[in-house]
């Protein structure tokens, strides 16, 4: 019953051997290893070996032969893991060689086997380590060989077997030299292809930034408006009516400039990028009269003191200037008491855009603070945003009003 036990572990390991060794063999590897033993087995050894061969009794020599075969058959065998450790692999070559040539008292037949495993040490390591692979080999073989040759130099066999280990490490050094050049091209357009995708993707961030940011500017503006001239008409229809039907006729004004910004919104987002269609005008300072005229008509009290005019500036701080004050003047009538004060200021290369209002307690005073931080404040949060996107700076302060301020460069900054 004890056996059991013991045959499963015995099986357990041979699996976990297997499995140790099998995957790590490739099928070029073993039809490598056989060419090489080919050409260990066969191939006729050079003109000063033969000499030698033939001064050897042919009965010792036979018994020499079925001995340089075996160890012929584990060098070339050990070439089936030269990728895996291929100085090891070399090591354990060379010493077989030398020891073939040792017992033979003849040139090893396993010289073959040597040049490829010092082939593959180039491959698979560095320049530096080939050379010293290459002279080692050169030594190792070359000694034996003049010792068993009677002490005879042998200059034709020393040189041979020199300019073998050196061709062997030159080549494998050089195929090493391609491979990582291949890997290093494939390397580099590989991190071009995902900065290309990473630029791609933050680009679509940033325009979805922009998106959100002109979708809250234009609507919500004019969605604050509704809702202030609804509940004045709500609240006048009946005590006042000629006054609530001109809030109406504010709510139907804002509600179709409303449409109009959605609809051409929404165009641009649903056309490619080959069809053509015309955005709508950028505004500017040129419509900031304009601006403050429909919240006065909304019943916001704005006092505008414009010392710029209708000065030609960038189009991206005209811009930024009207949604800063847009945003400002709907947070006023959101939490301010009914008045605002905006003043324009163009200072050198600076143009400066200031709004504030009194608000009616602290409490409503801190109301677009506290949202500036918060998960709901995107108008102040996208306002900041396109502030530094000029290179300007934003200035919020808080008391006993609330004051948004600008510093705007009329030339654009950075990159």
């Amino acid at each position: 019953m004890a056996s059991a036990p013991i045959v499963t572990l015995m099986q357990v390991r041979a699996d976990r051997m297997a499995a140790w060794l099998y995957p790590r063999v490739a099928p070029v590897d073993v039809a490598i290893a056989g060419g090489v033993f080919l050409a260990c087995r066969y191939l006729p050894r050079a003109g000063w070996a033969v000499e030698r061969t033939a001064a050897v009794d042919p009965t010792e020599l036979a018994a020499r032969g079925w001995e340089s075969i075996a160890l012929v058959v584990l060098a070339c065998v050990l070439l089936v893991w030269r990728r895996q450790w291929p100085t090891g692999i070399w090591l354990t070559v060379l010493m077989l060689a030398v020891a073939d040539t040792l017992l033979t008292q003849l040139p090893s037949r396993c010289l073959a086997a040597v040049m490829v495993s010092v082939y593959t040490v180039a491959v698979r390591t560095n320049r530096r380590t080939a050379v010293v692979v290459a002279a080692v080999t050169a030594g190792a073989v070359i000694i034996p060989t003049v010792f068993v040759m009677d002490g005879s130099i042998g200059s034709d066999a020393t040189y041979a077997l020199a300019a073998f280990s050196a061709l062997a490490a030159a080549v494998g050094d050089s195929v090493r030299n391609q491979r990582e050049s291949v890997a290093s091209a494939l390397a580099r357009a590989e991190a071009a292809e995902a900065s290309r995708e990473e630029l791609a993707r933050r680009r679509v961030v940033e325009e979805r930034l922009r998106i959100a940011r002109e979708l809250h500017d234009a609507v919500a503006h004019h969605v604050s408006v509704i809702n202030v001239q609804a509940g004045v008409a709500a609240h006048l229809v009946e005590a006042d009516p000629p006054a609530a039907r001109e809030a109406l006729v504010h709510v139907r004004t804002a509600s179709q400039q409303v449409i109009e910004e959605m609809r051409v919104m929404v165009g641009l987002l649903r056309t490619d990028g080959n069809a053509q269609l015309v955005e709508p005008p950028t505004p500017g300072l040129t419509e900031i009269p304009g601006l403050v005229a429909r919240m006065r008509s909304a019943g916001l009290d704005v006092e505008l003191d414009d010392h710029v005019g209708n000065r030609d500036l960038p189009t991206t701080t005209g811009l930024t200037a009207y949604r800063v004050i847009q945003e400002a003047l709907t947070n006023a009538g959101k939490y301010g008491t009914g008045s605002a004060r905006v003043v324009l200021l163009e200072e050198g290369q600076t143009l400066h855009v200031e709004v504030s209002n009194p608000v009616s307690s602290p409490a409503g005073a801190a109301g677009p603070g506290r949202a500036l931080d918060g998960a709901s404040g995107h108008g102040l949060i996208g306002m900041r945003e396109r502030v530094e996107a000029t290179g300007g700076t934003l200035t919020i302060t808080e008391g006993e009003g609330f004051s948004i301020r600008a510093d705007l460069p009329l030339e654009r900054v950075g990159p």
